[in-house]
């Protein structure tokens, strides 16, 4: 791929298109660069046959088709492609659903293929967003909804000038050169549990490198990444968050650290995983704390008894 911005782009071939994205730095970050060789780099990985079920993730699938309904249908309708109920009910190692499922991720090269209930998850979380009761809430999303300019999973190709590294990012919405934003679904959208989220997820770099591909791509200077919340089970309670400045900052040090780090080992080939050379372990100090603080208590009762 080359530097720029594409529109219409499916989600698959996003995932399978050249270029390194957050969910492959965060590999890296969270684990280690030997997970992400494994993963990304070593010799004789097949590349994911798309016309089979598992290949694609399910939950990003869901979400950028939550993205697109909360633009609208005909914006859905442009990438999306809903099996019909019963296929989609059928076992997934079943001869229909292999079938008819590879026959239309072949007949629909251009669309992501969804099952049907997938849709019914997306149009429920979409529809409580459009329609939450609470009227801040609603006027706000409202009113990032109804903007000129929506953008709807556009994704972005940068070519990073220190590393020499093609990166890329797709933002679930945004409002060209103003605003970008992300769906989130989870189990809790309250501020105390999702923030945990973030760190966990990675979402905060994310957002970094998101509005750092986008900024340079887009030759604009947006400095805010909204989070849309949106509770996985009925009633689908929304959250609305920008994502802070000290968090953002983070998420940036992180994402370079991360890209450097890379460059450094696609240049030497060397790919260490999370410890290296024989090293010291005890249990965890609170063991041993405790395990010495009951030795103590043990003497101190054996003294006074002697006594």
């Amino acid at each position: 791929m080359k530097p720029g911005i594409y529109p219409n782009l499916p989600i698959q071939k996003y995932h399978a298109s050249d270029g390194y994205s957050k969910t492959q730095l965060w590999t890296l970050e969270s684990k280690s660069t030997y997970h992400f060789w494994h993963e990304y780099i070593r010799p004789n990985k097949q590349k994911p046959d798309l016309t089979k079920w598992g290949q694609t993730k399910r939950g990003m699938c869901i979400g950028g088709a939550t993205a697109a309904l909360m633009d609208s249908e005909d914006v859905f309708k442009a990438g999306y492609y809903v099996l019909d109920d019963e296929t989609s009910k059928a076992s997934k190692n079943s001869k229909v659903f292999k079938d008819t499922f590879a026959a239309a991720v072949t007949g629909y090269p251009l669309v992501t293929v969804i099952l049907a209930q997938e849709y019914e998850q997306a149009k429920a979380i979409a529809e409580a967003v459009h329609e939450h009761p609470d009227p801040w809430t609603r006027e706000q999303l409202a009113g990032l909804f109804s903007a000129g300019n929506l953008c709807a999973e556009y994704s972005y190709y940068w070519l990073d000038e220190e590393t020499g590294l093609l990166i890329k990012t797709r933002p679930d919405l945004g409002i060209r050169k103003a605003l970008l934003a992300d769906v989130k679904t989870t189990q809790d959208c309250g501020p105390w549990q999702f923030s945990k989220q973030i760190l966990t997820m990675g979402h905060h770099i994310q957002a970094a490198m998101g509005l750092d591909i986008v900024n340079k791509v887009d030759k604009c200077a947006i400095d805010n990444w909204l989070l849309i919340v949106v509770e996985q089970s009925p009633p689908h309670d929304v959250a609305a968050y920008y994502l802070g400045k000290d968090s953002l900052m983070l998420g940036y040090k992180q994402y370079r650290a991360a890209l450097r780090r890379l460059r450094d080992c696609l240049r030497e080939d060397k790919w260490p995983g999370k410890m290296s050379g024989l090293q010291e372990i005890d249990v965890p100090n609170y063991a041993l704390n405790e395990g010495l603080n009951e030795r103590h208590h043990r003497i101190d009762n054996h003294g006074a008894q002697a006594h």
